[in-house]
């Protein structure tokens, strides 16, 4: 089975990416967020694997999406102004950038490319996944609001 990487290809944006948002490395197996949590910051992977998931009523972990190198992580979740209804682990030690919600929607703002780019790919690998309902809100909102969001 082949995965699929949809992570940012475009250098000129990873670079400014790095001047907005602050370098944390979280070492394999450790939460980055959980399930309840207030969604009030954006990540961005720079190195490694991380794992969103959810728990099913009788307690397991249902992995939902695998976000490698050049993805955001939480992204519809804070854009929606929701909880986290997710988890997210490092699969492997790695390397996020991590944005203050209200810094991240300046950036998108002012960022026009990054908009449309996060808007694509939120949420497409698994339709029914927690992460589809939540680019579904996401996608609303930027209707709402009279954006051209796909």
């Amino acid at each position: 089975m082949k995965v699929k990487k949809a992570g940012f290809e475009d250098g000129q944006l990873k670079e400014q990416l790095k001047d907005h948002g602050t370098a944390i490395d979280y070492p394999r197996g450790q939460l980055i967020f959980s399930s309840g949590e207030a969604a009030d910051r954006v990540y961005f992977v720079q190195k490694g694997l991380i794992k969103i998931y959810y728990l099913a009523g009788d307690g397991r972990r249902v992995t939902v999406a695998l976000r490698h190198p050049g993805e955001f992580v939480g992204l519809a979740e804070a854009l929606c102004g929701m909880e986290r209804i997710c988890f997210a682990e490092a699969v492997e030690d790695v390397n996020i950038l991590v944005f203050k919600r209200d810094d991240f929607l300046k950036l998108l703002t002012s960022k026009p490319a990054l908009a449309v780019k996060n808007s694509a790919n939120t949420g497409e690998e698994n339709p029914g996944s927690p992460e589809h309902h939540i680019r579904n809100c996401f996608l609303a909102r930027c209707r709402t609001a009279g954006s051209s969001a796909p």
